[in-house]
């Protein structure tokens, strides 16, 4: 029992040490062993989202087209697919909490090193852009960075390798592969932000 305890202690220590000298928040949870903690979490990322019951019928595909969202299904082409989910315009078209069929895209900054501002615009499917301003928070949080600077430190190719596609419904995401993603966005916003170790270039 007091070897388990001095280990334990022992672990802290180092955590802290490497947290205060090399800027890398919640490092404890690796050197532990354990995942990031659920409080760190942005809830609304990690929820399983259940399959649709029904798909929607081609009188709601033209409802959306031809009223409720004319102008973003005509600013995306016809052979679009989601860069990070993966799905067709049709597969997007889902349903709001209060029951109607929607359609949303979102056109987001992503992580794109050597482009200029080492960023790149895409569109991608609104549940994906959700999914990336979710875990930006969340790295954010962990990070002790401010949230809306840092938003597009993600690269699109890193978030389809954490969503979990859905046609017609919100993503569900690898919780494993979005742990670790987290912790690599944490140690790139500590390197780009204002005095970190890159110098704060």
């Amino acid at each position: 029992m007091e070897c388990a305890t001095h280990t334990r202690g022992t672990v802290k220590m180092h955590a802290d040490y490497i947290e205060r000298s090399y800027g890398v928040p919640g490092i404890i949870y690796e050197l532990s062993g354990d995942k990031w903690p659920p409080k760190m979490r942005v809830s609304g990322t990690r929820v399983t989202h259940k399959r649709p019951r029904t798909r929607p019928r081609s009188e709601d595909i033209d409802y959306v087209v031809k009223v409720r969202s004319t102008k973003q299904w005509k600013a995306i082409d016809k052979v679009w697919h989601c860069p990070t989910g993966d799905r067709t315009k049709h597969e997007i078209v889902g349903r709001s909490k209060n029951g109607d069929r929607t359609f949303l895209s979102s056109d987001r900054s992503f992580y794109a090193p050597g482009e200029r501002h080492n960023s790149k615009r895409a569109v991608v499917c609104g549940d994906c852009g959700l999914l990336v301003f979710q875990l930006g928070k969340e790295a954010c949080l962990v990070a002790g960075a401010e949230t809306a600077s840092n938003l597009c430190s993600v690269s699109a190719s890193e978030v389809a390798l954490v969503v979990l596609t859905q046609a017609h419904r919100r993503h569900n995401v690898k919780n494993d592969e979005a742990d670790g993603l987290v912790a690599r966005l944490v140690e790139r916003i500590t390197v780009l932000k204002p005095g970190g170790a890159d110098g704060g270039y």
